[in-house]
């Protein structure tokens, strides 16, 4: 009995590793993080609006949630862990990523990753009044997961009679009686940790 125990013990060794390898990732960003890239894989996502007009082909102009399944989010958690920088990656190796233009930077709180936008306006043809669009993102990173939220706010700033004359274009496109004044786009997602590398 005793021999057969002795010839237990290297293989209970190994599965009390496998087993320990497994653990679930515990909330990140973690310490070991720093200076490496962070993958995640899109594994849901839905996007909804809010005071927004419901014309067709303004709609289809967002990027549809069904395309970004799939899809991979990364970031660089900097020195110091109180940063981190989005990339763009044509692959899932550190080497093929770069920020983007412009940069995305979020403030590493604990286990959130947050970026406060920064309004942008785009100028509208044959108008006094330009649209301005301010994008907020929330990452909450859950250990092996990570839910996304991210909110767009659409606004007019111009002349009052000008932007009032723009935005009766929009809810003249659609049929719920709104515009894109006060228009909120909430794009909330989960996704899988792929690898920190």
């Amino acid at each position: 009995m005793l021999r057969a125990v002795r010839r237990l013990l290297p293989l209970l060794a190994l599965l009390a590793a496998a087993l320990t390898a497994c653990d679930p990732r515990a909330p990140g960003p973690l310490p070991e993080d720093e200076g490496k890239v962070t993958f995640w894989q899109i594994g849901e996502a839905s996007l909804t609006f809010s005071m927004c007009t419901n014309d067709a082909a303004l709609r289809e102009s967002f990027t549809g949630a069904d395309a970004l399944v799939g899809t991979f989010l990364a970031y660089r958690v900097e020195e110091g862990g109180e940063t981190a920088t989005a990339l763009e990656c044509t692959t899932t190796e550190p080497s093929s990523c770069g920020p983007p233009t412009p940069p995305l930077v979020f403030a590493v709180n604990e286990h959130q990753l947050r970026s406060d936008g920064t309004p942008e306006e785009v100028p509208v043809v044959g108008f006094d009044c330009r649209q301005t669009v301010e994008t907020d993102w929330l990452l909450v990173d859950e250990g092996d997961e990570l839910a996304l939220d991210i909110t767009t706010r659409y606004a007019l700033a111009g002349t009052a009679t000008a932007c009032e004359a723009l935005d009766a274009v929009f809810v003249d496109l659609g049929t719920n009686g709104a515009g894109i004044k006060d228009c909120v786009g909430t794009l909330a997602g989960r996704a899988d940790l792929f690898d920190v590398l």
